[in-house]
């Protein structure tokens, strides 16, 4: 019963990033302290580890296992102490390039020459192995890019004689997985599921997902270390195990930084202290609901969205800014605040009773119940037409030429939404007026 690890999207040579964060992290650190952690390389060593303690059939690399050229020597260093690792356990490494080493991986293979190293599909030519792995007969077949923009679909050059029939056969590829017009080889679904493939073991997408379950399996494994904010949720390597014919297929977190955006209700904050109790609860709360993807996990990077409703939204900021950037531990995490933003609105009297007073917050109130109400009356219709297009006049005016970028468009739900929040700001404020004349 052979268990497969897969993995792609190592980019060893990078380590993970974060805003400047503090004292703690210092200019330019990152992350400050155990940096060695945060380093993509640190991520393939542990799926090394992870190989040779559980006796794992083989190792699979779907491209991109060095970031670039400029990556080498430390690419070097860490991609020789993981295949060594995984040489004196008898444990078989299969590995394609992708856009971002197709010069630099082969190279450095050569140079290392390892023979549990099976290099597959160099200069965008289809090759095959045969691998006896606890008893079993399993093919790969990989394809490398042989450039960095490749625009055709790998599997129009697949030759149909390279694949074995009467054993499982698992295909390593990198590529953007149904996106047509890609530069980055284009794989179409309906090739991959004709192909007689048993798995499809795909690498350029870095976040993990299982992309069809059977019929072949077709996954993304993702990066093994999370790599930039961009890449929230858990990262690791993919287990894959054969048995009399079936498929199963399970994840391993790895990655010792976790990126997330939380949200921290913002009603009962007043005071910094209160702020930070809520971002506090707002970690632990997280922590505790995703205990079993944590694994590896020693920096949590968090970008916080303060939600709800606020009586002083103004002041919530000036909080917000006062604790930017910090950091502080969770339970054996050390928590980053990368990014703060408020999404907190006002909070107001019911727009009903409101709208039944007279002057300028009547007449608002009543405007925003009809486009709450009823967003496709033509009054509302109307309205956010006049609103975008006055918005949209502004917008071509010289001073704002560098940032111009129109709205996502009349009807949308995102200009809609843009128009509401502004009225509440506007309504809030006229509030407030009418409460410091009345002393």
């Amino acid at each position: 019963m052979p268990t497969l690890l897969l993995s792609a999207d190592l980019h060893l040579g990078r380590r993970a990033a974060a805003a400047a964060a503090g004292s703690a992290a210092g200019a330019g650190a990152g992350f400050g302290p155990e940096p060695d952690l945060l380093r993509a390389s640190a991520g393939w060593l542990r799926l090394a580890r992870l190989a040779a303690d559980s006796r794992a059939g083989a190792v699979l690399l779907a491209g991109d296992v060095v970031d670039e050229a400029s990556g080498f020597f430390e690419a070097f260093e860490a991609l020789a102490a993981g295949l060594s690792l995984l040489r004196d356990h008898d444990i078989p490494v299969v590995v394609t390039a992708g856009n971002h080493d197709f010069e630099v991986l082969p190279a450095l293979l050569r140079q290392l020459n390892l023979p549990n190293v099976h290099f597959l599909g160099e200069g965008g030519q289809w090759s095959g192995i045969t691998l006896s792995l606890s008893g079993t007969e399993i093919q790969f077949v990989g394809w490398s890019f042989p450039a960095r923009h490749v625009y055709d679909d790998p599997l129009l050059s697949l030759p149909a004689d390279l694949l074995r029939n009467d054993i499982p056969v698992i295909g390593l590829v990198h590529g953007d997985y149904a996106v047509r017009e890609s530069s980055y080889a284009p794989l179409s679904p309906a090739r991959m599921q004709q192909a007689g493939v048993t798995a499809w073991v795909t690498g350029h997408i870095h976040k993990p997902a299982v992309l069809q379950s059977s019929g072949p399996f077709i996954a993304y494994p993702g990066s093994l270390q999370a790599l930039s904010p961009k890449e929230t949720g858990p990262h690791g390597a993919m287990r894959l195990t054969l048995e009399g014919g079936r498929l199963t297929h399970g994840f391993i977190p790895l990655s010792a930084v976790r990126y997330e955006s939380l949200p921290v209700p913002a009603g009962d904050i007043s005071t910094e202290t209160d702020l930070r109790a809520a971002v506090q609860q707002s970690v632990t709360d997280f922590c505790r609901q995703n205990e079993a993807d944590l694994g590896e996990v020693s920096r949590l990077v968090a970008d916080l969205r303060f939600t709800g409703t606020h009586p002083d939204p103004e002041g919530l900021q000036r909080h917000i800014g006062a604790v930017a950037q910090e950091e502080f531990r969770s339970g054996g995490l050390l928590v980053t605040l990368r990014r703060l933003v408020s999404e907190a609105r006002p909070g107001l009297p019911p727009l009903e009773t409101l709208a039944a007073e007279t002057g300028p917050a009547g007449v608002l109130a009543a405007q925003l119940l009809t486009l709450r109400e009823k967003p496709e009356s033509p009054e509302s219709v109307a309205f956010i037409r006049r609103m975008t297009e006055e918005i949209s006049a502004v917008g071509r005016l010289p001073v704002f030429a560098p940032i111009a970028g129109g709205l996502p468009g009349s009807t949308s739900p995102e200009t809609i939404t843009l128009i509401e929040e502004e009225m509440l700001r506007l309504l809030t404020a006229l509030l407030r007026q009418k409460e410091a004349q009345h002393g």
